[in-house]
């Protein structure tokens, strides 16, 4: 089978190892991807297959946007929770 010139490879992922390489639980992994997620990971969808295209733009992209606190969106944190240093401040 031929493939298009421009189309770029990526290696492939699944749950586990992407969790692996982003040291969080897999479980976390699996719940980002779902449709109820706020943003959802980038991922590919093979039946009850979920893989992930390591280092591809739209990964890269969602993981940055994570990195930035200047870009924190509505998924840092749930409206109306504290933040750690204010629930650890003493009365």
């Amino acid at each position: 089978m031929a493939g298009n010139a421009d189309s770029e490879f990526y290696e492939i992922l699944n749950c586990a190892q992407l969790a692996k390489r982003w040291n969080v639980p897999a479980t976390w992994i699996q719940e980002q991807t779902r449709s109820r997620a706020i943003d959802p990971i980038p991922c590919v969808r093979l039946g009850r297959y979920v893989r992930f295209e390591w280092l591809s733009p739209a990964l890269m992209n969602w993981w940055a946007a994570r990195r930035s606190p200047e870009s924190r969106g509505p998924w840092a944190r749930r409206p109306g929770a504290k933040a750690r240093n204010e629930v650890l401040r003493a009365p």
